[in-house]
């Protein structure tokens, strides 16, 4: 996975589990029973955007200077 910088923000539900989201990216956000599968969502589905928006990038044509 590639190296992103973000904060991740963790919290603990009132039901079990946890709740992570990153502001950067607000359509990232997971739930997890754990602390760290719920941040490790959030990575993953922050590395697939990036990911996406690049081969977007490179797929639209340039304009010339």
């Amino acid at each position: 996975m590639q190296s992103r910088e973000c904060t991740i923000s963790v919290k603990r539900l009132p039901g079990g589990g946890f709740h992570a989201s990153c502001p950067t990216w607000p359509d990232c956000e997971a739930t997890a029973a754990t602390e760290e599968a719920a941040r490790q969502a959030v990575e993953q589905a922050i590395d697939q955007l990036t990911r996406r928006q690049a081969a977007n990038s490179a797929k639209e044509p340039h304009e010339p200077d």
